[in-house]
């Protein structure tokens, strides 16, 4: 990306590399500015682009971050010669042409994509994490689409298990976002006194997520336990949370109209290999299980094949009449299937 790369520096007609020794994101936002970009989102070190070639001019930058050219750092006059310092440290920035991304950031995450979320509060000069109480796809995806990435894969609603714990952030910390909005600003936002304890964290990428899924061990083919092909490795759902609305779009995802039943507790027998996913919960109206918010895909669930999913998928449309009313419009709802008619629990 033209917005990412190793930092290559002119000197003594000569382009040469920055050590990473003290580089961090001041350096960062500098170097960004200087190529005309808006600030820096990470500083990279340890050679992230790759090695570099020439002389090593510099180490130990320490710049304040308000400098409009590296030479105005505090360090720069006395350091500038080949340093003792190997390509394998050689520094790279990932720059951004967006303004809002400096109110918010992912911290803690494997990559540079996912983590917890904290939003920079001016008043106090610092970020701090917020309430995961609420937090959906529509949530993250405001925060994936500020930091440049166009789709959210995941909204975590227990990232303090994955992304650890950090400050809170106290002007509010309960966001509603319809998923729209270029800022987190611009969502419904409240501040939630209670005691918190779950903070939200996100799982950004630069394409969609879908995932295949199959049903196995039922009667006949439009029912059997749930399985999820993920990393390459065929693995069971866990029954947390597990209701009609997961149902449907795992049966629409196999062709099926909508689910008839969903069902818990192995109905289905046992399966075997990871329980990918717990806690997922769809609306009922995404075209893939990988669209649904769930806790993250993991070998180490707490639940195990004893709470396995199923499902029972009808692979066309109904019928429906009103009968027993008064006038046409009006009357009990009754239903064609598997040639009779029935009626609707209420």
């Amino acid at each position: 990306s033209y917005l990412s790369g190793r930092v290559a520096v002119y000197y003594n007609n000569t382009w040469g590399t920055v050590c990473d020794e003290g580089w961090d994101i001041r350096d960062a936002h500098v170097v960004c500015r200087m190529l005309g970009f808006h600030h820096a989102v990470e500083a990279r070190s340890g050679a992230s682009f790759g090695e570099g070639t020439g002389p090593v001019w510099l180490s130990n930058l320490g710049c304040s971050g308000s400098e409009s050219n590296i030479s105005q750092c505090a360090n720069s006059t006395s350091e500038w010669s080949e340093q003792d310092c190997g390509h394998d440290r050689d520094v790279g920035v990932v720059c951004t042409e967006n303004p809002l991304t400096q109110n918010v950031r992912l911290v803690d995450g494997q990559h540079p994509a996912e983590g917890r979320v904290e939003i920079y509060n001016p008043n106090t000069g610092a970020f701090g994490a917020i309430y995961a109480s609420g937090w959906d796809l529509n949530d993250a995806k405001v925060v994936c689409n500020i930091l440049g990435y166009p789709y959210a894969l995941y909204a975590r609603r227990n990232s303090h298990g994955i992304y650890g714990y950090g400050p809170w952030y106290t002007v509010a910390n309960y966001f509603r976002c319809a998923g729209t909005e270029n800022s987190i600003y611009n969502c419904n936002y409240y501040d939630y006194n209670s005691q918190r304890t779950d903070t939200a964290g996100v799982s950004c990428s630069e394409s969609p997520e879908t995932l295949s899924v199959r049903i196995v061990n039922g009667s006949h083919p439009a029912e059997g336990r749930v399985e999820v092909y993920y990393n390459n490795t065929w693995g069971t759902v866990c029954d947390e949370g597990w209701d009609i609305r997961d149902a449907n779009v795992v049966c629409r995802m196999l062709g099926y109209s909508f689910a008839m039943q969903y069902r818990t507790s192995a109905y289905y027998g046992a399966g075997s290999g990871p329980v990918w996913m717990t806690g997922l919960s769809c609306t009922g109206r995404e075209n893939n299980v990988a669209n649904c918010y769930h806790d993250g895909f993991t070998t180490s669930s707490h639940c195990s094949h004893s709470n396995d999913v199923g499902v029972v998928c009808l692979g066309h449309t109904l019928t429906v009449r009103l009968s027993g009313g008064t006038q046409p419009n009006e009357g009990r709802v009754e239903v064609y299937f598997n040639n009779t008619w029935g009626t609707i629990c209420d």
